[in-house]
């Protein structure tokens, strides 16, 4: 293979792997032009604007939920000192590690009319609810602002609660006050990556009967067989 060959193939395998990964979107892309059939009318005069406020409302949830959970446990795992800390800093991101849906199940199944958490206090939450689907979603996807946070405040901790603190700052003030605003950038970076977890999940949405928009574009695509209508939703 002389050299000219070598080079043509070189520059184009990058061509041809970008190509494979684009194809989904610009597929998608595509049906955002194509005719819209009677099955994408049908969808957005029925059932689509309950698609768009649940999948609406579930973000807000998700979204608070995981800066409540992510921000706080970041800071302690990186300005505080106490047994144990190595360890936490580590499980708080253990959740990526369970799909979400299979999350869903196990509460689902401690929270269910004879699980464990009904045989002991007489009656559990219902996780098959739009709360329930939030709580789940939240534990699932709430690392994501957590080791965004954590790096953030990982890499400027220092400096800045001693400027604080030598102010008079408490330290609970100094993360409020200084640390989070500091770290603004790459929360609001895991806080996206969270949110787009949540907006496209399917199977914690399904399990727990709350129509959202992943669980429209199936419905649309599997029960009423138009894939153009479902790329569209």
């Amino acid at each position: 293979m002389n050299a000219d060959v070598r080079r043509f193939l070189s520059g184009l395998a990058p061509l041809v792997v970008a190509a494979a990964i684009a194809a989904p979107l610009l597929v998608v892309l595509a049906s955002v032009i194509a005719p819209a059939a009677g099955t994408s009318a049908h969808v957005w005069s029925t059932t689509g604007p309950l698609y768009l406020a649940n999948t609406a409302a579930l973000a807000l949830m998700v979204a608070a939920g995981a800066l409540a959970l992510g921000v706080p446990t970041a800071a302690l795992a990186a300005i505080t000192e106490f047994p144990g800390r190595r360890f936490l800093a580590v499980a708080l991101a253990l959740p990526l590690a369970v799909p979400a849906y299979i999350a869903a199940y196990a509460y689902g199944d401690l929270a269910g009319p004879f699980g464990p958490i009904a045989a002991v206090f007489g009656a559990a939450p219902d996780v098959k609810s739009l709360p329930g689907a939030a709580f789940v979603l939240t534990l699932a996807n709430y690392p994501y602002v957590y080791l965004a946070a954590r790096a953030s405040f990982d890499s400027r901790s220092g400096a800045l609660l001693e400027a604080a603190r030598a102010q008079g700052a408490s330290p609970a003030r100094a993360v409020l006050s200084v640390l989070a605003p500091a770290g603004r950038a790459a929360i609001m970076g895991g806080l996206a990556l969270a949110l787009m977890e949540t907006v496209a999940d399917y199977g914690v949405a399904d399990y727990a009967g709350v129509p959202t928009l992943s669980v429209g574009v199936f419905r649309t695509w599997r029960g009423l067989g138009d894939l153009v209508a479902a790329s569209q939703i």
